[in-house]
């Protein structure tokens, strides 16, 4: 990978290459790549799905994070489908060839738009979606239609395919990490096969949207970022208020692509929503459990919407005191507590 090559001076991205356990699985016509890291016994890992234009190691940082505290995520590199429907077929065969239970889902752009159609799709199968997370993405393609016919795509050199691509430019004052953030997926979409690229594109132009009145009972919760330009902020905000009851995070700052350029604040509140299906479990023996790594790792089970208050102690690497409710924000701060509950509903 060409992207990979440039950036050979980046410790951490060559220390995930060589952590990560890289497979091509054949489904049918299709071929996923996967960058599996973490326990291989859990059998309900986190799965990202990227952005239209990179590819799964874009997910580096957040992956080395989270497989570093025992949790097994994977992401992926699509197959050359071009409609949703096609690649959630492939998807649900995907995870039985891996043999998982279910799964957790994180998706940006056009990734989160194939997590919710995912979500769906799976809803009456053996395989449920645990839960959501959504950052920087959308319920509807309309906005990314193409002047050029999707069903060309396929057609067009790997040049036009690139010119096509628009991303937002980095303010002036940005910092590094997320004018590296940018650099790396502008290298990514460089590097991107021509008939990669055209399924991707034909994905993100071919109309199509969410049903979200199907989701409404799903555990989401979106990650928004606060320093995009005013006409990203109105597309992606259209994710918010298609679910009013889901759980929102803000970072301050990040860009287009936070999970690589505020990755330590992006996985707390991963492990938080993670942490959410599992402490229920403990209610019935004591109101201030203590939860080690070993558990938060193994037990991925409960929804969210269960757990309506939360205090997280040592476990995570930024402890963190926040109210878990529908509509919150949560705001990381340096204070140490033990774990605490508060039940509503039941099980």
């Amino acid at each position: 990978m060409n992207h990979i090559e440039k950036d050979a001076d980046n410790g951490r991205l060559q220390s995930f290459i060589s952590l990560a356990s890289r497979t091509i699985i054949k489904i049918g016509s299709h071929n996923f790549e996967i960058y599996d890291i973490g326990p291989k016994d859990i059998l309900c890992p986190i799965i990202c799905l990227p952005p239209c234009t990179c590819d799964a190691t874009i997910y580096y940082e957040l992956q080395l994070r989270l497989s570093k505290n025992g949790f097994r995520i994977i992401s992926i590199n699509y197959p050359r489908t071009y409609n949703a429907n096609e690649f959630c077929e492939s998807f649900m065969r995907l995870i039985h060839e891996l043999q998982l239970t279910a799964v957790h889902l994180v998706g940006s752009s056009l990734g989160g738009f194939l997590a919710q159609k995912f979500y769906l799709y799976s809803m009456h199968m053996d395989c449920p979606v645990k839960s959501l997370i959504l950052c920087n993405t959308f319920t509807d393609t309309s906005v990314f239609a193409s002047h050029t016919s999707s069903r060309f795509m396929w057609l067009m050199p790997a040049f036009s395919l690139r010119m096509m691509v628009e991303y937002p430019a980095v303010a002036n004052d940005a910092d590094d990490a997320t004018k590296l953030a940018m650099s790396m997926a502008k290298s990514q979409l460089n590097s991107m096969p021509q008939a990669d690229l055209a399924a991707r594109l034909t994905m993100n132009g071919m109309p199509d949207a969410v049903d979200v009145k199907g989701l409404q009972e799903a555990d989401i919760i979106i990650i928004e970022v606060g320093d995009l330009d005013a006409s990203y902020r109105e597309h992606f905000g259209s994710v918010n208020r298609a679910y009013p009851n889901a759980k929102v995070a803000h970072l301050e700052l990040g860009g287009q692509f936070p999970f690589l350029s505020r990755a330590e604040e992006f996985a707390a509140y991963m492990e938080v929503c993670m942490t959410c299906f599992i402490l229920v479990l403990f209610l019935a023996s004591s109101c201030y459990p203590c939860v080690d790594k070993d558990t938060l790792a193994y037990c991925l089970t409960f929804p969210a919407r269960y757990i309506q208050y939360l205090e997280i102690g040592d476990f995570l690497s930024s402890p963190i005191f926040l109210p878990f409710k529908a509509n919150s924000v949560f705001v990381p701060c340096q204070r140490n507590f033990r774990t605490r509950i508060d039940l509503v509903g039941h099980i």
